[in-house]
């Protein structure tokens, strides 16, 4: 418990402790808020370049940790003369305030557009004094103050959104003193710079591992002499077999049961949901199962699922005995692989390709609706090393998958760490001392 609270206040039905020291400000006290433009000559598909004088945002480009130029448009200087609100001044944040609401970027110097633009799902917020304490304020946006106020004053229910009204008259608390402000700032941002590098190792390493992917999963291990087949060139000694003739049996379909609270000696029920961009088990969320008879759904080593329906249709999940029990959902599709023929670990790499997903991509949308079933799957073509081979080039990828899982659980560790101390600094449950470079509880 905070022992030294001045008081309360409430906005939105949102309660904020006041601490000693600390003062509550409307955003609009702080900000301006601004719209995008929205008017008629707001561009459409045909006003967009690949390059260009102007950055249009997507969604895309603003994401929780900031902005991402993985994909761009860009309009004309002549089309961007033509609007109004929405263009970026340095130092500017954006907030998404549609649909996906609460990503936040800041238009720093390290940004390398000069022109930049808002679509009209974002707002800006332009600072109205000089002293602002910016990476301390890109904290407190980030956090649980302005989840919560999400949460209570989003309104539509086709897309959500916030409005500029209810966002300026936001209350927060905050520290007086810029002091307090640039140490809570400098804290965080430490766990910000660890993520960030941990991050960094993961996907260089996940490069990496792509790259020897495509040359052990085509080339082999020491071949000299190819053949062309209808999956592409691999080695003469390799031979082009179906997903089920490298299987025991055809695919099957997972249990259609409700999901329930999950219970520590039951098996846990596996979903589409349960299952990351990288094949590996989602920890959270775990659910259990409400159908007694699901025996026949529990998955064993060698067995591998795939998603069948929706846009994680080729989402695959290869067993692991260190995640327990698991009985499979409707929704995915099990293929028991026969381990006298190949290594599951050589086939999981395999439908982690570029080939794999292309093959998805085409054979998931030839019916308009996403979705690949059994009797598909079944088809899909797979290259067969000897298993000599293929447990060689599985041992040499596992090397890269345990640094990976290393990183991706300190990633984690650091990740839950951030969020704890944004919950205690940012809401001054515990406080900085603004004249040692120390964190004391109140």
């Amino acid at each position: 418990m905070v022992s030294d609270m001045i008081g309360q206040t409430s906005k939105n039905n949102v309660l904020i402790d006041v601490p000693e020291k600390w003062e509550v400000v409307k955003i609009e006290d702080i900000f301006k808020a601004i719209d995008g433009d929205r008017g008629k000559n707001y561009p459409n598909e045909k006003d967009f370049l690949s390059n260009g004088y102007c950055l249009f945002l997507d969604t895309k480009n603003v994401t929780k940790t900031g902005f991402s130029f993985k994909t761009k448009k860009f309009i004309s200087e002549e089309k961007e003369n033509t609007l109004r609100n929405g263009k970026l001044e340095r130092n500017d944040i954006v907030m998404t305030s549609r649909g996906t609401i609460g990503n936040i970027s800041f238009f720093d110097e390290t940004v390398p557009f000069e022109n930049i633009r808002i679509n009209s799902a974002m707002l800006i917020l332009r600072a109205k004094v000089d002293d602002i304490i910016y990476k301390y304020w890109m904290q407190l946006l980030r956090g649980k103050v302005i989840e919560e106020f999400i949460r209570r004053a989003k309104v539509g229910s086709a897309q959500p959104h916030i409005t500029k009204k209810s966002l300026n008259s936001l209350k927060v608390a905050i520290p007086s003193r810029k002091e307090e402000q640039t140490k809570i700032a400098a804290i965080l941002s430490s766990v910000d710079n660890a993520i960030e590098k941990t991050e960094a190792i993961i996907e260089q390493t996940e490069k990496v591992k792509k790259g020897l992917m495509q040359q052990l999963l085509t080339k082999g291990i020491g071949h000299t002499r190819f053949k062309k087949t209808e999956i592409g060139e691999i080695p003469v000694e390799w031979e082009v077999q179906t997903l089920e003739e490298v299987s025991l049996g055809k695919g099957e379909y997972g249990i259609g049961a409700k999901a329930t609270e999950y219970r520590a000696n039951q098996p846990r029920y596996l979903r589409i949901t349960d299952i990351d961009d990288r094949g590996k088990l989602i920890p959270s969320d775990k659910k259990g199962i409400a159908e007694e008879n699901y025996e026949r759904y529990l998955l064993e080593y060698g067995d591998i699922v795939f998603a069948r329906t929706g846009n994680t249709t080729g989402k695959s999940y290869l067993y692991d005995d260190k995640d327990g029990s698991l009985v499979f959902a409707g929704f995915l599709i099990r293929f028991k692989l026969n381990k006298e023929i190949v290594n599951p670990m050589f086939i999981s790499s395999i439908v982690n390709t570029k080939y794999y997903w292309n093959w998805v991509k085409v054979m998931s949308t030839r019916s308009g609706q996403p979705g690949i079933n059994g009797n598909e799957y079944s088809s899909f073509m797979v290259p067969v090393p000897s298993l000599l081979e293929q447990d060689k080039i599985a041992s040499m990828l596992s090397i890269f998958d345990e640094k990976i899982e290393k990183e991706t659980r300190f990633y984690q560790k650091l990740n839950t760490l951030k969020k704890g101390l944004m919950q205690v600094l940012l809401t001054g449950k515990v406080r900085v001392k603004v004249d040692e470079n120390e964190v004391v509880s109140t």
